[in-house]
C-alpha cells in the first residue's frame, strides 16, 4: 500500500515543501525552502506548446504569420481560377515554376537561421506565394483591363 510514502503520511495530501517533510492536513504555509512553483502547471502548457511549434517562444507571432499566408494562398487560388479561366495555362505553370523555385531557396535560406528558425520556413511560404500572387495579377489586370476611349 504505502511503502514509497513517509510514515505518518497519508495518500490524499499534497506533496509540498522538503522532501522528506511532513504535511500536516492545514493548507501550506510558505517557507524559505526551495519549493515546487505555483506556476509548474504553466511551464508544463508552455512547454508543450513549444515542442509543437519546433521550440518557437512567440506563437503568436508564428500564427500571425500563418494568418497572412492563408491570406496570400486564398487570393493565389483565386488568381489561378481566374488565369485558367482566360486560357491563360501555360503563364499558371510558368509563374508556378518560378514562385516555387524561389520559395524553395528561400526556405531553404531563412530557416537555416538561428535568428528565424520556423519563421523563417513561414517568411519563404508568404514571400514565394506573393511573388505569384503578385504575377498572376499582373497577367490578369492586362488581360482584363481595357483601355477606355478618349472623349
Amino acid at each position: 500500500g504505502n511503502a514509497g510514502q513517509p510514515s505518518g503520511g497519508s495518500s490524499n495530501q499534497p506533496s509540498g515543501g522538503i522532501e522528506g517533510q511532513q504535511n500536516p492536513g492545514t493548507a501550506a504555509t510558505p517557507t524559505a525552502a526551495p519549493t515546487q512553483p505555483s506556476s509548474s502547471r504553466d511551464n508544463g502548457s508552455s512547454l508543450r506548446t513549444s515542442i509543437i511549434f519546433f521550440g518557437a517562444t512567440g506563437v503568436l507571432a508564428l500564427a500571425a504569420l500563418i494568418g497572412i499566408k492563408t491570406i496570400v494562398g486564398y487570393f493565389l487560388a483565386v488568381t489561378i481560377s481566374v488565369m485558367n479561366g482566360i486560357y491563360e495555362h501555360k503563364r499558371v505553370l510558368l509563374n508556378a515554376v518560378c514562385g516555387e523555385a524561389l520559395q524553395f531557396l528561400l526556405i531553404w535560406a531563412l530557416t537555416a537561421m538561428p535568428a528565424l528558425n520556423v519563421y523563417g520556413y513561414m517568411l519563404g511560404m508568404i514571400i514565394g506565394d506573393g511573388l505569384r500572387l503578385a504575377m498572376n495579377a499582373a497577367i490578369i489586370m492586362k488581360r482584363t483591363l481595357k483601355k477606355r476611349p478618349s472623349v
